[in-house]
């Protein structure tokens, strides 16, 4: 029992190191990408002499050098979430099972547009398609919620729209909180996802799906996705 404690504990403290560690790395991480531009600047305005800072030829230069560093901190966090996101999937060292925590980190705390980086650096990497990985490695209503996570606004209206009339009946309330909390541009993008994948109408598979006693939501639903009306 001693040495079962004593191997608990020993397993505790590696835990907690390697946790200080990766927060050491990741702080000293930011530390540079901060100071970065802080030293691209001052370069650039040394150079120039005193008083250069008014210049709007420097503060052109000096934009244009820090939408650049910007441009290389966003690829190197893709190709870093890329990365993080694989070992998640494949277990790890033993390589067995998912890593969640890890995989959810990547998937929920990240924009649309650093995800969509993302999907571009993993199949660069790996040859292979983030969403694609990310299903097999998931399910039922987590893997849902993964799937949507990794969606762009128009695969997500075509995924909702899929979900809500895709099995038995029509979840009416789905579809009515997806017209209230979109776009008419990501409705009418949505719109040409779905047919793309379908090759059929998405106002005659609304017109099949709701019933008669919803036939005011159809017709209001219909001109939404027609572009003819709003909410």
């Amino acid at each position: 029992l001693s040495r079962r404690v004593s191997r608990r504990r020993r397993g505790g403290r590696l835990d907690a190191a390697a946790g200080y560690l990766q927060l050491y790395l990741s702080t000293h991480a930011a530390a540079q990408t901060r100071s970065r531009p802080q030293a691209t600047i001052r370069r650039i305005v040394n150079a120039k002499g005193d008083g250069a800072i008014d210049d709007p030829e420097v503060k052109r230069q000096c934009c244009t050098r820090l939408q650049k560093i910007n441009g290389m901190t966003k690829q190197r966090v893709a190709d870093m979430d890329a990365q993080i996101a694989n070992e998640a999937m494949k277990g790890g060292v033993t390589g067995l099972g998912c890593d969640h925590p890890k995989l959810i980190s990547v998937l929920c705390t990240r924009t649309k547009a650093a995800l969509a980086r993302t999907r571009v650096s993993y199949r660069s990497k790996y040859d292979k398609d983030f969403a694609t990985e990310v299903k097999s490695e998931t399910s039922s209503n987590y893997g849902n919620m993964m799937a949507f996570a990794l969606a762009m606004p128009e695969e997500y209206v075509a995924d909702i729209i899929h979900a809500s009339c895709g099995g038995w009946g029509c979840d009416e309330e789905a579809l009515i909180e997806l017209c209230l909390t979109r776009s008419t541009e990501q409705l009418l993008e949505g719109k040409k996802v779905w047919e793309g994948r379908n090759d059929k109408s998405l106002t005659d598979y609304i017109d099949k799906n709701l019933g008669h006693s919803y036939r005011h939501l159809k017709y209001l639903i219909n001109q939404i996705f027609k572009g003819k009306r709003t909410w």
